[in-house]
Parts: structure tokens; sequence; C-alpha cells
């Protein structure tokens, strides 16, 4: 996946934002593997370890981000099922990572993580971008997020392009 984002994760790159871009095994479509899309309930906790290990890289001396993160405003970004995946991360109780300061959902998809509770009122700055004719994802979906959010809360609506554009090369 990460090359399919490579423009996008370059540009924030280059604005002056760490960027971590993992890739998930079992839900990456490009893996030549079957696409195993229930493991989604998994990633939250693998974006936790992620935001980990950069934290104790930019800790530690002699790493290319030695003293180049800032712990306290920590971002993340998914899109379509790596949106629920944020989602998860940002506003449910089974997986919220108090970490993150603020999340982006592209073109996301709310799932549910089992019994747990999504809470979008907790005032996490959120930033939906969704495309309004999107085939794949509803725009109903970010429609009913931002409903339900807390301020600070965007909604950017895309008026061209299908449920890649424009996130992907």
């Amino acid at each position: 996946y990460t090359t399919l984002f490579r423009s996008l994760l370059t540009a924030w790159a280059q604005a002056g934002y760490v960027v971590a871009a993992p890739t998930f095994p079992l839900t990456n479509d490009l893996s030549g593997q079957p696409t195993v899309i229930p493991d989604y309930l998994n990633q939250p906790r693998d974006v936790s370890f992620v935001i980990s290990r950069v934290l104790a890289l930019s800790r530690r001396r002699g790493t290319p981000l030695t003293n180049h993160v800032d712990a306290n405003h920590i971002g993340i970004a998914g899109h379509s099922l790596g949106g629920a995946t944020v989602y998860g991360v940002g506003f449910n109780s089974c997986c919220r990572d108090r970490r993150v300061d603020a999340v982006i959902a592209m073109d996301a998809v709310k799932l549910p993580f089992g019994d747990h509770k999504f809470d979008f009122r907790r005032g996490t700055p959120l930033l939906l971008i969704h495309i309004k004719g999107d085939p794949v994802v509803s725009f109903q979906f970010s429609q009913d997020v931002y409903d339900a959010a807390a301020p600070p809360k965007y909604l950017m609506t895309l008026t061209q392009g299908i449920h890649f554009e424009p996130y992907e090369n």
C-alpha cells in the first residue's frame, strides 16, 4: 500500500511531518494472498505498536528520527478500510490510543469492534474527506460520523473521482 500512497505520504513528509505508513498484510489486497477483511479488528493495536516504535526511535540517539517526533502532537490517517482502523484508534473503547491528537479519515468505512462503543464526542480533531459519489464506501458513512462528532470537526466533500482518487498516486 505504501507505494500506492507514495505521492500523498511524500507531500506530508515534505511539509515537515514524520510519516509512518504500515502495510497491514492480511487486509492488503496487493499482497497476492487472500484478503482477510475481519483482520481490521487487529489493526488498531498494530497502529499503536507503530506509534510506540516511532516514539522510541525518536528518543534513541543515532537514528534518523532522533529528536524529530513531537510525542504531544500525533495524528493518524486512513483510507477506506484504513479509515475503519483510525476510527478504532481514535474513537473506540476497544482500542483508543490516548496519544493520538487528531484523525483524518478518507472515504472511510465505519465498522464495529465487537461490543465496544464509539465515542465521537471526545473532541479529538477530526477531518473527514469523502467523494460524494463514491461507489465503494457511501458518503453517508462520513456524514453520520460528522453528525456524531464533537468539534473541532471538518467534512471535506469532493465532487469528482472514484474511491481511490485523489489519495492514491
